[in-house]
């Protein structure tokens, strides 16, 4: 066989591969192959741009699936996701100049949703590509991609800055008319992430109350504080928080973190996804008198189902613990967190010996 036959004979990236991660199901099978055949991307002689973002598009869609399904099984998707990364990007990067703007701001935003900072060979790549592209692009592509570049921006701990991207995105915002609310709300994201302000009003965002914020709100009421329907709101940020937690004079805003804002990182923990850290970052930003206290799914499950806990005791030192770990903090946002899988009484007795958290985790970069 010639040299010219053998690498012809290269595989191309079949339409079965890209199904399947696309269509990521919660199946012990899907765990036991999964990095193999990430893995099985160095194989193939990619000449499918669409089938690329596809696949990394579908992985981010899996991985927030799987993780509202089935906590435990997670582990392992997110673990082989986080260390083989770099066979993505690499295939990823030789054929970006097939990539059209669905597919970059497709790639990008993956990226952002699962908290992961591209390499700064990606980057390079995508910006190349995005300015040539730009008259091409529509209203949902450049929301999307402003959006995206702004959440990787806040949560990169790298010196390059996506304010660039930014700056090349922005010009092309000819009548936000054309932009429905959801991309309205991305543009007005990304301009008080990079820019501090934003003229563009969009209507107050309220999400549906979990079970979870229903019971530690009820948690509250019962164990004597204060509460509001949840329309508290931040300074400058058009977002309302979960609910307000007040005792005299003094008052908290708690964020109640349910298992799809979170994904796990190498070491088999968890931390937040992308799109929280995002908010997280602007909360931050933008709160000069209010202290937001993010409390996880792990803590509550633990404290909310205990079965023990008939007359609510546990729940009532759990709530005091939160609340004087933090009421007297600078404004902020913060996570509250409790070390162990079977944390007792004792340890939310002890719980104000330890320092604040700014947050669950970090970002993973490339």
């Amino acid at each position: 066989m010639s040299n010219t036959d053998k690498k012809q004979s290269k595989p191309i990236l079949s339409q079965d591969m890209i199904f399947y991660f696309k269509y990521i199901k919660d199946r012990d099978e899907f765990f036991q192959s999964f990095e193999h055949k990430w893995k099985e991307l160095k194989k193939f002689s990619v000449k499918d741009a669409w089938g690329l973002v596809e696949i990394l598009s579908g992985v981010a869609k899996g991985m927030k699936n799987i993780l509202s399904r089935s906590v435990s099984q997670h582990h392992e998707l997110s673990t082989a996701l986080a260390s083989n990364m770099a066979v993505w990007e690499e295939q990823t990067i030789a054929q970006m100049d097939k990539f059209n703007p669905q597919d970059l701001s497709t790639s990008l935003s993956a990226y952002a949703s699962l908290g992961i900072v591209p390499s700064a060979a990606f980057l390079k790549g995508w910006e190349k590509q995005t300015i040539a592209q730009m008259d091409k692009f529509n209203p949902q592509d450049l929301s999307t991609s402003l959006w995206a570049a702004a959440a990787i921006d806040s949560f990169s701990s790298e010196n390059h800055t996506l304010k660039s991207f930014y700056r090349v995105l922005t010009p092309y915002i000819q009548n936000i008319d054309d932009f429905g609310d959801i991309s309205k709300r991305q543009i007005r994201d990304a301009d008080m992430w990079f820019s501090g302000d934003s003229n563009i009003n969009t209507p107050l965002q309220r999400e549906i109350r979990s079970s979870l914020e229903e019971g530690l709100l009820f948690a509250f009421i019962k164990a004597g504080y204060n509460t509001d329907d949840g329309s508290s709101l931040v300074s400058r940020f058009k977002q309302s928080i979960d609910f307000k937690v007040s005792k005299k004079n003094s008052s908290i805003l708690v964020e109640v973190d349910g298992p799809t804002h979170y994904v796990r990182n190498q070491s088999g923990g968890i931390r937040h996804n992308g799109t929280t850290l995002f908010r997280s970052a602007l909360l931050n930003k933008f709160a000069k008198d209010e202290i937001i206290v993010r409390v996880g799914y792990p803590e509550l499950v633990r404290v909310l189902k205990d079965k023990n806990d008939k007359n609510g005791v546990f729940r009532n030192i759990f709530c005091k613990a939160v609340f004087d770990k933090f009421v007297g903090e600078s404004p902020g946002v913060y996570s509250f967190e409790l070390a162990g899988s079977d944390f007792k009484v004792i340890d939310l007795l002890k719980v104000n010996d330890s320092p604040p958290r700014a947050r669950r985790g970090a970002a993973v970069h490339i």
